[in-house]
């Protein structure tokens, strides 16, 4: 979460499955919070590639995902 952009910065993102809240940057920077495990797709604006991260609150973990195109 250091690297986040800071909080104030961030803005409620919408159109979410139920059990999935997130906020962000769009076009820059998204931060999703499952509340239970499973898989999330998500249109993502603009033309650069995306890098992504799973975040393991529990165990205090990060895990790198397959960077991702625009789209």
């Amino acid at each position: 979460m250091a690297e986040a952009s800071p909080f104030e910065a961030l803005v409620p993102l919408h159109d979410l499955p139920p059990g999935v809240s997130g906020l962000g940057r769009p076009g820059e920077y998204h931060l999703y919070h499952f509340q239970q495990s499973g898989t999330l797709s998500v249109v993502l604006p603009g033309e650069q590639p995306y890098g992504a991260d799973a975040i393991d609150t529990w165990n205090m973990s990060t895990t790198p995902l397959e960077d991702m195109g625009p789209g």
